[in-house]
C-alpha cells in the first residue's frame, strides 16, 4: 500500500494542527524551513562541483506551443511556480491569527518583512529545485514514472547514481522536509481559509461577528468560535485527502491527473484572485496611510492583466487544439 506513508505525514500533520494550532505550526515551520532550505543549498553545491567543467548536453527544442501536453504542462508549471495565488490569502489569514495569538496587530513594516523573507525565499528556493532538476533529471535517459512512490525512488537513485551513496541522507532529509512542510502549509491554509469564509458569511447573514473584528486579548484562546470550525474544516480536509489517496491508488496516472488539475485550475483563477488582493487594499479595511502608492498600484493593475491574458489565451489554445 504505497499510499501508507503519504496517509501517516498526513495524520501527523493533522494531529500537529489539532493540537497545537497556528502556534505549533509556526514554530515547526521555522525549524522545517532552516533544514530544508540548508539540505537544499548543500545539495546544489554538491551537484554544482561533482558536474565536470566541460559537461554539455544535445539541446533540441522541447516544447511545442501548440501540442495539448505541452500547454498544459506550461500551465501547471505557472500555476504552482513558484506558489499558488492562493499564498496571497494564506498569508492574510496567518497575519490576522497570529496578531490575534499576541492581542497586537503588527506594525506594517513587519508584515511586509514577513512577506519579503517569505516571497523571495521562496522563489530562490523553486529555482534551486529548478537548477537541481536540470543537472540531475535532465539527460539521464530516464522517463519519469507516473506513479509518486516509483517516481521518488527514482529521483533518490539519480541523485546517490551522480554523488554517491554518502548523499542519500542529506537528499533524504531535504525530500522529507520538502514534502512534510508543503503538507503542513496546505493542510492548515485551506481549513484556515475555509473557517474565516465561513465566519464572514455568518457575519453577513447576522447571526454572529466575525473573530476577525472582535477586540483581541491576549492569549491563545482569544475565541473558540474559530478554533472550533477550524478543527471542523480541518478534519474534512483530512478526509477527503485521504479519500483521494485511495480513489487515485486503484487508477493509473490519477495522481498526476490530481496534481495536473490542481495546479491548471491556480493558473486560471490567478487573475481572479489578484484582481480581490488589488480591491481589498484599495478598500475602507486598509489604513489610507497603509495603502500601495501609485507605483505599485499600476504595476498591480500590469500583472493582473497581463495574467487575464495568459489565462485567456490558455482557454483559447485549448479549444482550437480541442476543435
Amino acid at each position: 500500500m504505497p499510499h501508507v506513508p503519504a496517509i501517516a505525514i498526513l495524520v501527523i500533520a493533522a494531529i500537529i494542527l489539532f493540537i497545537g494550532q497556528y502556534s505549533a505550526l509556526d514554530k515547526m515551520m521555522k525549524a522545517i524551513i532552516l533544514v530544508l532550505t540548508l539540505t537544499t543549498i548543500t545539495a546544489l553545491l554538491m551537484v554544482l562541483f561533482k558536474q565536470p567543467a566541460d559537461a554539455a548536453f544535445p539541446v533540441k527544442p522541447a516544447f511545442n506551443l501548440y501540442e495539448y501536453a505541452d500547454i498544459i504542462f506550461l500551465a501547471a508549471f505557472l500555476g504552482w511556480m513558484p506558489a499558488p495565488m492562493d499564498i496571497s490569502v494564506w498569508h492574510s489569514v496567518w497575519a490576522e491569527e497570529d496578531a490575534r495569538s499576541k492581542g497586537q496587530r503588527p506594525s506594517l513594516q513587519r508584515v511586509m518583512r514577513d512577506f519579503r523573507i517569505g516571497y523571495f525565499g521562496t522563489a530562490i528556493l523553486a529555482m534551486i529545485f529548478l537548477s537541481l532538476g536540470a543537472m540531475i533529471m535532465f539527460g539521464n535517459g530516464e522517463t519519469p514514472s507516473q506513479s509518486g512512490a516509483v517516481f521518488a525512488a527514482q529521483l533518490m537513485s539519480m541523485y546517490t547514481d551522480s554523488l554517491g551513496e554518502w548523499a542519500y541522507p542529506l537528499i533524504g532529509i531535504a525530500a522529507l522536509a520538502t514534502m512534510f512542510s508543503t503538507t503542513l502549509t496546505c493542510l492548515d491554509a485551506y481549513p484556515r481559509t475555509l473557517a474565516a469564509c465561513y465566519l464572514i458569511w455568518r457575519r453577513d447573514s447576522g447571526r454572529r461577528p466575525v473573530a476577525a473584528e472582535r477586540v483581541m486579548a491576549p492569549g491563545p484562546a482569544v475565541d473558540d468560535g474559530p478554533r472550533h470550525v477550524y478543527r471542523v474544516m480541518l478534519v474534512i480536509g483530512v478526509i477527503g485527502t485521504v479519500t483521494i489517496f485511495f480513489v487515485v491508488s486503484n487508477m493509473a496516472g490519477a495522481m498526476g491527473l490530481v496534481v495536473t488539475v490542481a495546479t491548471v485550475v491556480s493558473f486560471l483563477s490567478a487573475p481572479v484572485l489578484a484582481a480581490i488582493n488589488h480591491r481589498v487594499m484599495q478598500g475602507e479595511t486598509i489604513a489610507v496611510a497603509d495603502r500601495p502608492g501609485a507605483i505599485m498600484i499600476l504595476w498591480s493593475r500590469v500583472g493582473i492583466a497581463t495574467m487575464a491574458v495568459f489565462s485567456l489565451a490558455y482557454l483559447w489554445l485549448m479549444l482550437m487544439l480541442a476543435g
